[in-house]
């Protein structure tokens, strides 16, 4: 076994129980053969499990990156003989794996190996829900780092409002990780293993500082499993002949472009009447900034950003924009009102099934099932380019009084993030093909975005669409290409 400062919680064979090691062995193989040149990279995605929020016993209220079972796992493979492992850490408090969804290249583009952790923020979902989401934030790393082999770590939460469903959740993530080819680590098979050791911070949420190290101890048995394995594996020799899971091109395709904002403190805000930049987390990588407003009134003016900053040269496209804000079960969370003008108009997402999904433009913050506090995602898409072409795009949010509620002045809205991407094709095919009849807006989207493809095609500047209906010369053609398209899904 690895070794650190600390006395040893768990023996190998009982760490080996958490585990389910799934990923093809010649993944592992190729992330350690980087071992002769430089430190193998291992990323972190997660919540605050990750941040180290409980971790610290003398400050359980406080996050502690130092005190994390990320930093601790740092420490436990510094033992390791002949292997330098170099662990980075991108984590913030109450965020979903969508967080990570966007713009994950400036993340994990350089890293060898990645690790996702997000139990405790998905226990209030669905199964199916959890899988959805498991299944993009996977799909969103292997295009970013399509030779990394991928960990899914799962600490459990203990609340009062999650507990019921801890069991649900592994399970969710027990069959994804299987049909994913990622591997897994759960902390719920742990907690049998420890006796009457106590692992969680007062919050019975997060893990204390021997929580998050035995934590660390079972990831760090998985790394040394693959590490070990794949250092006396003959495929070593073949390494050249390895193929990514995910095909590579020598420029990134026109649909996957994006823009996104690292935090609140990069949007391009032009009007903020009676909402101020905070924040509400802690110092350096815990940091939370958002927009926040706590008085709904109807005579202030709208906080309003600046799309087009965001968007330098471009002039025609179909855009996917994901609005990040706080979300919670508490009663003074608030309602927000989104739309656009100038040189942009911003639809609600085509289908029923949005209106549950993704609010737009009416936003709900008050959730009171969900027993926590996180930052979610309302998406819609934004026509690019409409109209007087001489104006800016803007996007403006509204703190709006609640129809039935005794706070309805009293509630707080707070706006943590805005993320653009063009409209891939599948999405863009599934708005051309809704019948006129339907959707008037979806098949305008449809045929829009038609023509800012054909436009990148034609070297029109500004123009981005997905490479699907590039070639496409009329809206027939672009039909008969999507009905092909949406048939592979």
């Amino acid at each position: 076994m690895l070794h650190n400062n600390t006395s040893d919680v768990l023996r190998s064979e009982q760490l080996d129980q958490t585990l389910r090691m799934v990923v093809d062995s010649s993944e592992w193989t190729n992330a350690i053969s980087k071992q002769g040149e430089r430190a193998i990279r291992v990323a972190i995605l997660g919540c605050s499990v990750s941040a180290g929020c409980g971790a610290e016993d003398s400050n359980p209220t406080e996050c502690s990156f130092k005190h994390s079972w990320g930093s601790q796992l740092a420490s436990w493979l510094d033992g390791f003989p002949s292997v330098r492992f170099n662990v980075q850490i991108w984590a913030r408090r109450a965020v979903k794996p969508e967080y990570f969804k966007a713009c994950t290249d400036r993340f994990v583009s350089r890293a060898d190996v990645v690790m996702l952790e997000f139990q405790p923020v998905l226990q209030a979902d669905s199964m199916q829900r959890i899988s959805e989401e498991l299944e993009d934030i996977v799909a969103a790393v292997r295009r970013a780092a399509p030779r990394a082999p991928i960990v899914v770590v799962g600490w459990r939460s203990l609340s009062s409002s999650a507990r019921g469903r801890a069991g649900s959740c592994e399970t969710a993530l027990k069959t994804s990780a299987l049909h994913l080819g990622v591997d897994l680590v759960l902390s719920g098979t742990l907690l049998p293993l420890v006796g009457n050791l106590s692992l969680y911070a007062r919050d019975r949420i997060h893990p204390n500082t021997l929580g998050s190290e035995v934590l660390a101890q079972a990831v760090a048995r998985l790394v040394a499993r693959h590490t070990v394995d794949a250092m006396c594996s003959s495929t070593r020799m073949h390494l050249g002949t390895l193929q990514p899971r995910l095909p590579q091109t020598t420029s990134p395709r026109v649909d996957e472009k994006e823009w996104c904002t690292e935090d609140a403190r990069s949007l391009p805000a032009v009007h903020t009447n009676g909402w101020s930049l905070v924040n509400e987390g802690g110092s350096g990588q815990a940091s939370k900034y958002g927009y926040l407003s706590t008085t709904a009134d109807d005579y202030l003016k709208p906080l309003s950003f600046n799309v087009s900053a965001m968007l330098p040269g471009v002039t025609c496209a179909v855009l996917r924009g994901s609005l990040l804000y706080e979300q919670s079960w508490r009663p003074s969370a608030g309602d927000f009102y989104v739309w656009c003008s100038g040189s942009c108009l911003c639809t609600q997402l085509p289908g029923g099934w949005a209106k549950g999904s993704d609010p737009f433009p009416h936003v709900t913050a008050h959730l009171p099932s969900l027993g926590a506090t996180i930052t979610s995602t309302t998406r819609f898409n934004i026509r690019y380019g409409v109209g007087d072409f001489s104006k800016y795009c803007f996007l403006h949010v509204k703190h709006i009084k609640r129809i039935k509620s005794s706070q309805r002045n009293t509630t707080r809205v707070r706006i943590d993030g805005l993320n653009l991407e063009v409209l891939d094709c599948r999405s863009l095919c599934f708005a051309l093909l809704r019948p006129m009849h339907v959707s008037m807006v979806s098949s305008m989207i449809g045929e829009f975005g038609r023509g800012c493809a054909v436009g990148y095609r034609e070297g029109k500047p500004g123009h981005l669409g997905p490479s699907c209906l590039q070639n496409t010369s009329n809206a027939t053609d672009a039909r008969s290409v999507c009905v092909k398209t949406l048939a592979k899904y």
